[in-house]
């Protein structure tokens, strides 16, 4: 959910990191995406492709209850 200014907004979404191939393929084939087009993407709870979108001054949560304490979360530079 992202902090909008004066609530939150959004939902839960899930980054698909990696996909195998043969999974790409097929979600690939299934949402009428271009090939190699499913991987290090947001998708929805239906496993669809989304925009998230943080605005300047927004806040988001991100919760990987795989990752143990030693994870971390970088962003490009701009």
């Amino acid at each position: 959910m992202v902090w909008n200014g004066s609530s939150y907004v959004g939902g839960t979404y899930y980054w698909t990191g990696e996909v195998p191939r043969d999974i790409g393929a097929e979600m690939e084939e299934d949402l009428d995406l271009p090939a190699g087009s499913y991987n290090n993407i947001w998708v929805d709870a239906d496993y669809e492709p989304v925009d998230v979108i943080v605005p300047v001054g927004g806040a988001f949560w991100i919760d990987n209850s795989n990752s143990g304490d030693d994870s971390s979360v970088t962003f490009p530079s701009l």
